[in-house]
């Protein structure tokens, strides 16, 4: 599953996390979501708490001026 996560505030950026999370549990597929590379802050915190609220394994990378999170649910 694909997120857009770019222009959004965190708090949407966020449900939209918990939404795609509780979609691909049942799924059974992993969570891509693209964030604009100038939002790091915002990146860093999406991150953290999915891996601690969300219980999720994620992998943070860089590539053309965009993050990719990638989110893989326990």
């Amino acid at each position: 599953m694909t997120l857009d996560l770019r222009g959004l505030s965190f708090t949407d950026s966020f449900k939209q996390i918990r939404d795609a999370i509780a979609l691909s549990r049942f799924l059974k597929e992993d969570i891509v979501a693209f964030i604009e590379a100038y939002e790091n802050d915002k990146c860093t915190l999406l991150k953290g708490l999915t891996e601690l609220l969300l219980d999720c394994k994620t992998i943070l990378e860089e590539s053309n001026g965009f993050y990719m999170l990638k989110i893989m649910p326990s």
